[in-house]
């Protein structure tokens, strides 16, 4: 409760001086408006921390683009398209939750170890596993299921 009450009071305070972070200990506070909004869109660290960001999405960017151009290149080349296409489309989706899942993850981890410079790398180490997890993953399930349905058929009731 004092925690509760702790926070709530400097939430206003932050609200009435128009602050939208504020660095308690070792943790830092935004404040409502930042929060609502999502996504915080600048970051104020030191420019060794900032660049890494930079290079990490960029890094990202360019695994994401090769990925894609891959799997273009095997449903292009596939002589099965239909068993091909259902395994990249279970593969992304896994890529998908797997990243949502690992970021979260990792972020807590990280921020566990060191808050701040460790929730961002935790993030995004733990969104890179779990998307390269989450892909495979993905693929193995959709491809068996397409299978099982090929070879077994379905039966629809009537």
């Amino acid at each position: 409760m004092v925690d509760g009450l702790k926070y709530s009071k400097l939430g206003k305070w932050m609200d009435e001086q128009g602050a939208s972070c504020y660095k308690i200990g070792n943790s830092y506070a935004v404040s409502d408006e930042v929060a609502n909004k999502g996504t915080i869109v600048s970051i104020s660290a030191p420019e060794k921390v900032v660049n890494a960001l930079r290079y990490m999405r960029f890094g990202a960017r360019v695994l994401m683009i090769g990925a894609m151009l891959a799997d273009g290149y095997e449903v292009y080349t596939s002589t099965n398209k239909a068993r091909t296409v259902t395994s990249v489309v279970g593969g992304w989706s896994g890529v998908w939750l797997g990243a949502s899942l690992g970021g979260k993850v990792g972020a807590s981890a990280g921020t566990a170890i060191e808050p701040g410079g460790g929730t961002v790398i935790g993030g995004f180490v733990g969104s890179l596993i779990g998307g390269g997890v989450g892909y495979f993953v993905g693929r193995e399930v959709t491809e068996t299921i397409y299978d099982t349905v090929i070879s077994y058929g379905f039966k629809l009731r009537q």
